[in-house]
């Protein structure tokens, strides 16, 4: 019997006391972990480092093979030449009988190895726009997880705090139906009217609306909170709290580190490192190129035999110079020279940004950090306020208007508590964004 009063205990529990518990920190962790943003930044730096790969093994040794079979013909194959007969080949014998007939088929066989000594600074240019192009796009990776470790702060902080705007409107309709229930005894003994049990119904009525409001608010910011972290569907709680702990930087030290450790600073410098590398690489087209070569070529009118009709080869430097391209050349040059003034804009105007983020949002930070200190005293004056007219109208010195007056400022000042908690903790987070804080 005691089993089975367990197990329909057990049941009867609400899905909150099995709820997980979560973290601001572990909310991150799982948002970090499992976000496609970020994966797809992983993937453009992996092609990045592919990319540089590519570039480096440019200036390496490079072999490459090429076959033919054709059949051919033409006065020049007809004339009266030397030729190898396939109808005079005996499998007894190691050679060919030689003819004067001449050859319809043609197979060849050529082998080519080479090896760049100068290029004029192309390669190199090239590998050094790929490095710095790899780094860019290893601190983009930083950049979007930085990204969504603010969306996952503010989406905790907002749950946060419709669930304290929640739990403020059910504190509020319980203590207007106590109110009520306190009213209605002593309208029944006559000490109060009957308009004091209107006047109390149809403030209870609002603010079941306004818990109503606040429920629906809750459940929208649990949803997105649930879909950052990967927790759709699932049963969680919030374990920390909104709470108030000093920024302990200066806005000069924050916009020093900003300048330092901002992702899209040092993606902006290597941006320009990268455009300067390829007007180098540019610029090759003005100088000579040389290689180290080596070639084999053996051609046959049969394939596979050991003593080919004609075998060459070559071995040593090749050297070509374009030196007139209809000034090709320069047109990449310019173009690069561009590109190069391109990317230097867009860094003058991240170090604005950067700057300008960091101070607007330090400034919020500070405005909502004078907020939270006045209003928790605003708070500490409402409550004592709302219990000096309760129990004036319990004694019958004060009307009830009074009281529900009194109630609306606690309301207010405990709202307002909440909002500018939740402020300073969103303006602090954002702060953290725009300096370039990193993970961990």
């Amino acid at each position: 019997m005691k089993i089975i009063l367990s197990a329909i205990m057990f049941i009867l529990l609400p899905a909150s006391v099995f709820a997980e518990e979560i973290g601001l920190e572990e909310s991150v962790t799982l948002a970090l972990a499992k976000n496609e943003t970020i994966e797809g930044a992983k993937a453009s730096y992996e092609q990045s480092k592919y990319q540089l790969s590519a570039a480096r093994r440019a200036a390496g040794l490079q072999i490459s093979w090429s076959a033919g079979a054709k059949k051919i013909g033409g006065s020049y194959y007809r004339s009266n030449r030397a030729a190898y007969n396939p109808g005079s080949y005996s499998i007894f014998s190691d050679s060919y009988i030689k003819t004067n007939d001449p050859y319809a088929n043609e197979f060849s066989n050529n082998i080519a190895a080479q090896f760049p000594l100068y290029t004029g600074g192309l390669i190199e240019g090239r590998i050094k726009s790929a490095e710095f192009q790899s780094k860019a796009a290893k601190i983009n990776v930083e950049k979007n997880r930085q990204q969504i470790r603010f969306e996952t702060e503010r989406a905790y902080y907002n749950l946060l705090q419709r669930e304290t705007l929640m739990k403020i409107a059910e504190n509020a309709s319980k203590t207007a139906q106590e109110k009520l229930r306190v009213i209605q005894i002593q309208y029944e003994e006559g000490d109060v009217p009957k308009s004091d049990v209107l006047q109390m119904n149809v403030q209870i009525a609002s603010y079941n609306q306004e818990l109503t409001s606040a429920k629906g608010n809750y459940e929208e910011a649990l949803y997105q909170l649930a879909r950052l972290i990967g927790k759709e569907g699932e049963n969680f709680t919030l374990k920390d709290k909104l709470e108030y702990e000093p920024f302990p930087y200066t806005l000069q030290e924050a916009e020093s580190f900003a300048m330092e450790n901002r992702p899209d600073k040092i993606i902006s410098e290597y941006n320009v490192k990268s455009a300067k590398a390829a007007v180098d690489a540019a610029k090759a087209g003005y100088k000579p190129k040389i290689n180290a070569t080596y070639t084999r070529s053996i051609t046959d009118n049969r394939p596979f035999l050991r003593d080919g009709r004609t075998e060459t080869w070559a071995a040593g430097l090749d050297m070509s110079w374009s030196v007139f391209d209809n000034a090709v050349t320069k047109a990449n040059v310019d173009a690069a020279k561009a590109d190069v003034k391109r990317v230097e804009a867009q860094k003058v105007n991240v170090e604005k940004n950067l700057l300008l983020e960091t101070r607007s949002a330090y400034a919020q930070m500070k405005a909502a950090e004078a907020n939270v200190l006045s209003s928790k005293i605003a708070v500490e004056q409402a409550k004592e306020s709302y219990e000096i007219f309760s129990v004036r109208y319990e004694e019958g010195v004060d009307n009830l208007l009074s009281v529900t007056t009194a109630q609306e400022r606690l309301i207010r000042a405990e709202t307002n508590h909440s909002t500018a908690l939740y402020n300073f903790n969103l303006y602090k987070s954002q702060l953290k964004r725009a300096m370039g804080v990193p993970i961990n």
